[in-house]
Formats: structure tokens, sequence, C-alpha cells
């Protein structure tokens, strides 16, 4: 696990790091961010904690968070 862990957080840094902006529409403000790296995130999360798809939901955040406080 540890090794899948490794790769979430370095996907997250570099999401946080593919920031090139931010945009505001009439539905708020956002920020611009690389969605290829999205999407390998999302992945790499759902590898890491076992997790039925590989789409993170809602539902998986009580399983990720037990999993997480047992490490």
């Amino acid at each position: 696990m540890k090794k899948s862990i490794n790769k979430v957080i370095e996907l997250a840094v570099k999401l946080v790091l593919s920031r090139s902006g931010d945009v505001t529409t009439e539905d708020g403000n956002f920020a611009t961010v690389d969605d290829n790296i999205i999407i390998e995130l999302d992945c790499a999360i759902a590898e890491a904690f076992d997790l039925n798809s590989d789409d993170v939901n809602e539902s998986d955040l009580p399983d990720i968070i037990d999993k997480l406080s047992k490490l």
C-alpha cells in the first residue's frame, strides 16, 4: 500500500503545481488544472484504497478514512 499512497501524493502535488490560473464565471471562481492529472489521481486513489471502481465517489470516503486511520 505504501507504493500506492506515494503515487497518490505524487499526483496530488503534480495537480497543485499544474494550476495555471483561475477562471471566474457566473457560477463562481474555479482553478484551472491539468485534467489528465485529475483522472490519474482518481485512478490512483481507487487503486491505493482498493475501491470497487476506478472512480472515487463520496460513498467511498468513510472507507478511505478508515483505511487511512489504520496506517
